[in-house]
């Protein structure tokens, strides 16, 4: 992504990295978000900031998986056959 306008992490870094990088901490956009199983988690936050509009961050990230049938079915709308055959062959956890 090197030639692409939006910023981005160096290729293979990890969420430890990205959370440390440089630029996210001189832009203060490292923070803490309460998680309810997972305790505090650090995140890197919506780096477009609104003046009269600040960004509202309502959920936690999910845990993997989480939100893995939500998707199926609210996004590619598949039913509960089909999420469960995926389950079942593997594909999904």
């Amino acid at each position: 992504m090197s030639s692409a306008v939006a910023p981005s992490p160096p290729k293979g870094s990890n969420r430890r990295q990205a959370i440390s990088d440089p630029q996210v901490v001189a832009r203060g956009m490292r923070m803490d978000l309460n998680h309810p199983t997972a305790g505090k988690v650090a995140a890197i936050a919506n780096p477009i900031r609104f003046s009269d509009s600040p960004i509202r961050y309502r959920r936690p990230p999910p845990l993997l998986g989480q939100r893995t049938d939500e998707v199926l079915a609210g996004v590619l709308g598949l039913d509960a056959a089909k999420i469960d055959a995926l389950r079942a062959s593997g594909a999904i956890g």
